[in-house]
């Protein structure tokens, strides 16, 4: 760009990495260069780079999706995460953190998570406007606090939370990126001192479950405490604070904005409403063997994150000179995928930008053409215990109330890595009545630009 360079193309990806990806792919095709002439930054869309990418961990490394700073710094320490983590580190640190996501394990923590949930649409009153987003957030948080954390209504874990939020969104700006000077009035001076100060909060929770005991639990932090403070320890203090603070702000910013737009789907399109209020109608209780056997729940989920994937892209670092496409890339060329447009291949996905669940009746794409949790050595290790989660509360919610989009609100994507929403989801609260057939209502912003909305919408 002219006067700034390629610091121009940075602002620009990370401002709206979705328009950029997509704008560049449509002029470009599915392999393109970030800078014309300049090494760095190579993308590759579609399951074919997806296949090559994912499949290969010794060619092509896992570095993470913040910026790391400076060695040793609590900025260092807080990214050092699974995301970074490669070869026998990576496995080792997996192992520990593995066991209370396997799936045989998640259903202990289904009466917890029937529990919250109702604790809050018990709050839901017909009538009043919630910001689902935020209500979202609020619950997923409240259950990675009990269930991986042990620490159930402690503030110092939900403090930790919003933290954590507030300093994913810190490292991933450009300023941060770009204007690399440790001073307290530049972005990077400020997100250097937040990262200290978050670091003791991370460290004040520790010291609160250790409190509480670590003999037989099962929660994710009793079980990195036990692998740490073991005669042989298996986590070192450094592995222990970045892999605490990884699992909780994994947890609870992917899973509450996968349901923020499943609700949001929903409210929109009154006949797959519909059909899935009949089929909750089945349920006799909320039994968690069979909400998880409902085929049309099952189906509405995948479509939603195959709509509005959490992560929208990832990228490896090339470990070694290695031929993609009809290129060969230099050692230490970043790679990125792109799950947000693998999922709207229209040579995988008939009409991409519809919401269409019944696709899924008969559609069985390969894990390189649909990769909502990822695939290979660094797959998302919650994706089970996401889904049954996402699976409860949306059939407890909708079971109870119907919910309908404010009218003529502005609904705009908000990425930093995952995908939110900018400036929440204002729904009005309603009985459930299973009147859907007027249930879509005009909405303005670029959720027009992902997904096709006919019945009462406008741009």
């Amino acid at each position: 760009m002219p006067f700034v360079g390629w610091r121009g193309n940075l602002f620009s990806f990370l401002a709206d990495p979705i328009a950029y990806m997509s704008r560049a792919q449509r002029e470009y095709g599915d392999l393109f260069l970030f800078v014309r002439g300049r090494r760095g930054m190579v993308f590759g869309i579609g399951a074919e780079y997806n296949q090559q990418f994912l499949s290969d961990a010794g060619t092509f490394a896992n570095v993470g999706i913040t910026f790391q700073g400076p060695k040793n710094s609590s900025q260092w320490r807080l990214g050092l995460t699974l995301l970074n983590m490669n070869a026998e580190q990576h496995r080792r640190a997996r192992q520990v953190v593995a066991a209370p996501f396997y799936t045989k394990e998640i259903v202990k923590y289904v009466p917890s998570v029937k529990a919250m949930t109702g604790r809050l649409i018990a709050g839901w009153k017909p009538g009043e406007t919630k910001d689902i987003c935020a209500e979202m957030k609020t619950l997923i948080k409240q259950i990675a606090a009990d269930i991986l954390f042990g620490l159930e209504d402690d503030p110092t874990a939900f403090d930790v939370a919003d933290s954590f939020d507030a300093w994913h969104h810190m490292s991933n700006s450009a300023s941060v990126r770009v204007l690399r000077w440790n001073t307290p009035l530049t972005p990077y001076g400020r997100l250097l001192r937040y990262a200290e100060k978050l670091e003791a909060k991370v460290r004040l929770m520790i010291a609160k479950r250790r409190a509480k005991g670590l003999e037989g639990g099962n929660d994710v932090l009793s079980l990195l405490l036990s692998a740490h403070d073991a005669p042989e320890p298996r986590l070192s203090d450094d592995e222990l604070i970045g892999l605490t603070g990884f699992v909780f702000n994994a947890s609870f910013e992917t899973t509450a904005h996968a349901l923020t737009w499943t609700f949001f789907l929903l409210a929109q399109h009154p006949e797959e409403a519909a059909r899935l209020h009949e089929e909750l109608q089945g349920l006799e209780d909320d039994a968690w063997e069979k909400i998880a056997a409902l085929p049309y729940l099952d189906a509405v989920l995948k479509e939603s994150m195959r709509l509005f994937p959490p992560p929208v892209y990832s990228y490896r670092v090339c470990t070694k000179d290695v031929k993609v496409g009809p290129y060969l890339l230099p050692k230490g060329t970043p790679v990125f995928h792109s799950h947000y447009l693998t999922h709207r291949s229209p040579q995988v996905f008939e009409d991409p930008k519809r919401f269409r669940p019944e696709r899924w009746e008969s559609q069985q794409p390969s894990p390189f053409e649909y990769l909502p949790f990822g695939y290979g050595a660094h797959s998302c290790l919650g994706g089970a215990l996401a889904t049954m989660m996402m699976k409860i509360i949306v059939a407890m919610a909708l079971k109870a109330r119907r919910l309908q989009v404010v009218p003529d609100a502005r609904i705009d994507r908000h990425v930093v890595v995952t995908l939110g929403v900018k400036r929440g989801m204002p729904m009005k609260v309603f009985e459930q009545d299973g009147r859907y057939e007027n249930n879509a209502v005009p909405v303005r912003g670029n959720v027009h630009e992902m997904v096709k909305l006919e019945r009462g919408t406008q741009a």
